[in-house]
C-alpha cells in the first residue's frame, strides 16, 4: 500500500486537513464569528509552510434571511494552526450571491 500524505504528514507531525479545519473552527467561534461555510482551505507554499483558509461569515443578521450580510474572510495559520492574520475579502447580501470570481 502506497502512503499517503495524510499519513506522511501523521510522521512528521504536522497537522492534518481534520486539525486545521477544527483549529478554524475554533478561531471563528473566538472572534465571535457566526461562520457558515468553510469555502476553501489550501496548504500555503514557501519554507514557512502553514495553511491559507476561506470563511463566509453571517456579519449581519436580518429578517428575511435572504438580507443578511455576508463577509469572506481570508485566514492565515502557520505550520501548527496558529493564527498569523486575517481580513475581509469582501461582502455581499445573501439573497443578491456573490458573483465576484477570483
Amino acid at each position: 500500500m502506497a502512503a499517503t500524505r495524510e499519513d506522511a504528514d501523521r510522521t512528521s507531525g504536522a497537522l492534518g486537513v481534520p486539525d486545521v479545519v477544527a483549529a478554524v473552527q475554533d478561531l471563528a467561534e473566538d472572534l465571535g464569528w457566526q461562520w457558515e461555510t468553510l469555502a476553501g482551505l489550501r496548504r500555503t507554499t514557501g519554507d514557512a509552510g502553514g495553511w491559507t483558509a476561506t470563511l463566509d461569515v453571517v456579519e449581519t443578521s436580518r429578517v428575511p434571511s435572504t438580507t443578511d450580510v455576508i463577509g469572506v474572510y481570508e485566514i492565515e495559520l502557520d505550520e501548527e494552526a496558529g493564527l498569523l492574520g486575517f481580513r475581509r475579502l469582501r461582502h455581499y447580501v445573501r439573497g443578491q450571491g456573490d458573483n465576484r470570481r477570483d
